[in-house]
């Protein structure tokens, strides 16, 4: 004879998808995350390689600006 009258099984107002339904939200949201911050990093690069282009283009131009002065100069 079993004791109690409570059904074996899951806990009272459990259903099975909230749990799975949340690690799906979870998963969805640390890869939006994931792919948030790779496009942050990406941007950030691209910004970095233009800064380094225009100041090398702008140390060019005053290099070539020195020469051409001390050859009138000379």
């Amino acid at each position: 004879m079993q004791g109690g009258g409570r059904k074996r099984g899951k806990p009272d107002g459990a259903n099975g998808t909230s749990a799975a339904a949340g690690k799906r939200t979870r998963g969805d949201l640390q890869r939006s995350t994931a792919s948030e911050r790779a496009l942050a990093e990406k941007k950030k690069a691209i910004e970095s390689r233009k800064l380094i282009f225009t100041r090398a283009k702008q140390y060019a131009q005053d290099y070539d600006s020195q020469v051409c002065r001390s050859a009138i100069n000379s």
